[in-house]
């Protein structure tokens, strides 16, 4: 039977710690300046990073690929992220997630869509989502959105879009001015709507199809 004082012990102490330390990753705080384009912020940032947004609006896609990331506004608003030219304001794959609150999602332009989730993990609190010629506002692929006390207007099309197994839940959430469908549930998809309001939708607030 080893001691503690065993030089096999010793070894055995110091490889586990070796290890246990190269596991680490150090996950920063950082603050984004006004100038600062989302696009190159995000895609250069490490897992479990958290990314302080002042009361600016600001440009780029925010991107997530593989990673854990949380991004926040200003806590007395006047965040705002808007992204000309491209397809999505957020645009998460390869299992990543975000959680995403305080800030106005500006959609600009016919084919874009306000955050895209194929296959990661999405939480969006206390934002307000606008548009007027945006096509599905939040596309859910397969993934997992959730969505708490946010607010959507003037939405042309559908305002959540869920498709292929995906899972969404809603929570005490407004939806007005919505010229199609609220939710669209779709191909084996669920979702859970709790504590929310629908106002001058002209369509169905909630509908499922196969």
């Amino acid at each position: 039977m080893l001691g503690v004082s065993s030089p096999l012990a010793k070894y055995s102490l110091a490889l586990v710690l070796s290890l246990t330390c190269s596991a680490i990753t150090w996950a920063k705080t950082i603050r984004v300046g006004p100038d600062d384009n989302l696009t190159t912020v995000t895609t250069a940032a490490k897992s479990g990073d958290v990314l302080i947004l002042g009361a600016h609006d600001y440009q780029g896609q925010i991107v997530v690929r593989g990673i854990s990331l949380e991004v926040r506004g200003a806590k007395k608003g006047g965040t705002s992220v808007s992204s000309p030219g491209t397809d999505a304001l957020i645009h998460i794959s390869a299992n990543g997630k975000l959680s995403f609150s305080q800030a106005e999602l500006r959609v600009t332009s016919k084919d874009q869509v306000a955050l895209y989730n194929k296959g990661g993990q999405a939480t969006v609190r206390h934002t307000k989502v606008t548009g007027g010629r945006g096509k599905h506002f939040f596309y859910v692929e397969g993934g997992q959105l959730n969505v708490e006390d946010c607010q959507f207007s003037n939405i042309t099309s559908q305002a959540i879009l869920a498709t292929n197994q995906a899972r969404v839940s809603v929570l005490r959430s407004y939806f007005k001015g919505v010229k199609q469908r609220a939710i669209v549930v779709q191909k084996s998809s669920q979702a859970t709507i709790q504590d929310s309001e629908f106002e001058q939708v002209h369509d169905f607030a909630v509908y499922v199809s196969e």
